[in-house]
């Protein structure tokens, strides 16, 4: 059981087929391998209840929000600029498709 949270990420999502949740669920996904790989965080899940749409995000977890998390994340612009630079060079490095961004994606409760 989980309650709902918000997460904040920089970095890119991809959107993972039902066909492929096992690799999701056991992080044996390949760009969760890129993702350890080239030192990057990760963070997959349903994001849709009660339907089903699973994201998979690959970069820098920024932060989680919810009863089970954080209260608030707080960034200070150089700690920003430096997470950008250094997340945009290891995605580069790691061959990690796609172009980032900053991600505020809201994940209901799956129970």
């Amino acid at each position: 059981m989980s309650a709902e949270s918000t997460i904040v990420f920089y970095g890119i999502r991809y959107e993972v087929p039902v066909e492929r949740l096992e690799e999701l669920e056991t992080n044996s996904h390949p760009l969760i391998k890129k993702a350890r790989s080239a030192g990057l965080d990760f963070y997959g899940g349903n994001f849709a209840e009660p339907d089903e749409r699973y994201y998979l995000f690959v970069g820098k977890k920024v932060g989680i929000l919810g009863a089970e998390n954080v209260a608030e994340v707080m960034v200070k612009d150089q700690q920003l600029l430096e997470i950008v630079k250094v997340t945009r060079q290891k995605l580069s490095a790691a061959e990690v498709e796609g172009e980032p961004q900053l991600y505020v994606q809201w994940m209901p409760d799956a129970s």
